[in-house]
C-alpha cells in the first residue's frame, strides 16, 4: 500500500503553511536513485507535495511568492 499523507491519527483538519510554493513543494516530486550506472525510481521514493499533505484541510501560502515567480523550481 503507498499512502503519501496518513492523517490517521490527527485531530481535526490539517493547516499546511508553505513557505517556498516551489512547483514540486506545491504537487510534490518522484526522486530517483542511481543504481548501477541508471537512475532508477519506485513508489518508496515519491514525496508528497503540499497540496497533498493539506488534503481536506487548509493550504496557507504567500500569493506574493506565487505570484513574482509563477515558473520558479518548475522542470
Amino acid at each position: 500500500m503507498n499512502v503519501l499523507v496518513d492523517h490517521s491519527h490527527s485531530r481535526g483538519a490539517p493547516v499546511v503553511l508553505e513557505d517556498n510554493p516551489f512547483y514540486q513543494n506545491l504537487v510534490g516530486r518522484a526522486e530517483h536513485i542511481a543504481q548501477m550506472g541508471t537512475l532508477v525510481t519506485d513508489f518508496t521514493l515519491i514525496k508528497p507535495g503540499a497540496l497533498h499533505r493539506a488534503n481536506g484541510g487548509y493550504l496557507v501560502l504567500d500569493a506574493r511568492k506565487v505570484l513574482m515567480a509563477p515558473m520558479r523550481g518548475r522542470a
